[in-house]
């Protein structure tokens, strides 16, 4: 018996032993003869006990020869089976025709169609390939070839780039969906742990005052503002990260330097906290309120006012003597001018939020990952955005810059917050009355 022919065999066994088995129960048990009118039996017709009796006795020994001989048929059947040889499986994955990334990393030498599917030229996107395998790439195994790391790598861009399904970026790259998961999340955390310190950080403090100085601010070693990245229901705490929106996010906190390059970044607290909150209980702050930030901490002096680096925000935050904030009310000219220049200067980032967004699409929905992998993505999405802002520079250019040290005892938060506003607003009058007396 062949394998074409032992999956027939076996229904038909089985088969053959039902029907024993029901032609004895009806020779065992005959149905009884339903009740109607009809001619009434007389005494003669009445039936003999001991015929009766026979007759069931030889049925029964009848539909046992019946289910003897179904069941030796089925057995004999079972046991050829068992003879034959287990056909081997076809695949240990099932393979998928599409072959889109093998044609297009083979033969596309355009740049154009590089930065239009991933957002980064063919030579930087090699470059990243480089700095991510040691955590990426994955070795063959008995059982399968291993995906390549550059096909890994493009998974995780094109997650990143494009606003596309687990399902669609399977189809896409000829993968499962739960690998596109998988190397997802690999490719993220990577970047997190090995791109994040180098991509992301100050550089050089001197060129970046510089920078906005040339923007009519000086002083200035960053823009800080944020903005919110919608996320899936949390399966707890869902209210916490409610927004006013009534949507859910998380806060990404941004510093960038004069060119719109992210230098330091908070992400992960609920869309519900407020940017003072955040920028409260931020690394940055700290680092500014210490004085370490910038090393060497480099001041000068404005109509008798020492003034240190200095960051640009918004309304919503506090004044700061490093924390330049712009007046509300009703403004004399002067203060006017004064806002009209820290606008300019914080434009940069709020510009880098825009592009931030326009490139990695996956921000502008909600991101489909758990919720302790929301700050990976994001942080992600900023290093690539530094890498795509210095056209791949940034991945060369990497000095270990040592980490500043901070205070050992904290001052207490609420306690010199007045004082600390009369110092902000006197750094903030001195600058005001320099712009003034430029005459710009």
């Amino acid at each position: 018996m062949d394998s074409a022919s032992a999956p027939a065999e076996l229904p038909l066994a089985l088969s053959a032993m039902r029907h024993a088995t029901l032609a004895a129960s009806q020779v065992m048990f005959p149905a009884k003869r339903r009740a109607g009118p009809g001619p009434r039996r007389t005494p003669l017709e009445t039936p003999d006990p001991v015929r009766t009796l026979y007759r069931r006795r030889r049925g029964s020994r009848a539909a046992v020869k019946l289910i003897a001989a179904a069941q030796l048929e089925t057995l004999a059947t079972l046991a050829n089976l068992m003879t034959i040889p287990r056909t081997p499986r076809r695949w240990w994955v099932y393979p998928n025709e599409s072959d889109w990334w093998e044609r297009f990393s083979l033969h596309e030498e355009d740049d154009r169609q590089w930065v239009h599917y991933f957002r980064l030229p063919r030579d930087t996107f090699q470059k990243v390939v480089a700095a991510l395998a040691p955590e990426v790439a994955k070795g063959d195994t008995q059982m399968r070839r291993a995906i390549p790391v550059q096909k890994r790598v493009a998974i995780g861009l094109w997650m990143l780039a494009n606003q596309c399904s687990y399902r669609k970026t399977a189809q896409h790259f000829g993968v499962g969906r739960a690998t596109v998961g998988n190397i997802f999340l690999t490719v993220v955390l990577a970047m997190e742990m090995i791109l994040l310190p180098r991509i992301v950080r100050l550089g050089d403090a001197l060129e970046i005052m510089d920078g906005f100085a040339e923007l009519g601010f000086p002083q200035v070693v960053g823009a800080v503002d944020g903005c919110h990245c919608a996320i899936v229901s949390p399966v707890r705490q869902g209210g916490h990260f409610s927004n006013r929106k009534k949507t859910y996010s998380v806060l990404l906190q941004g510093v960038t330097d004069h060119t719109g390059r992210f230098i330091n970044i908070e992400i992960g607290q609920s869309g519900s906290n407020l940017d003072v909150k955040v920028i409260q209980n931020s690394a940055v702050f700290e680092k500014m309120e210490a004085g370490v930030f910038v090393p060497g901490n480099p001041t000068i002096t404005v109509g008798g006012t020492r003034i240190g680096p200095l960051l640009v925000s918004d309304g919503g935050y506090p004044i700061r003597r490093w924390m330049m904030t712009p007046y509300s009310g009703e403004l004399t000219k002067k203060q006017v001018l004064f806002n009209r220049r820290l606008s300019h200067a914080k434009a940069v980032v709020e510009m880098a939020f825009v592009q931030l967004k326009g490139r990695w699409q996956c921000l502008t929905a909600p991101l489909e990952v758990s919720e302790e992998n929301v700050p990976s993505v994001i942080a992600a999405c900023v290093i690539l955005h530094n890498i795509c802002e210095t056209n791949g520079r940034a991945l060369d250019d990497f000095t270990e810059v040592p980490q500043p040290v901070l205070p050992s005892q904290r001052e207490p938060m609420e306690a010199n917050a007045e004082q600390k506003k009369t110092e902000g607003e006197a750094v903030r009058g001195a600058l005001a009355d320099c712009f003034w007396a430029e005459g710009m």
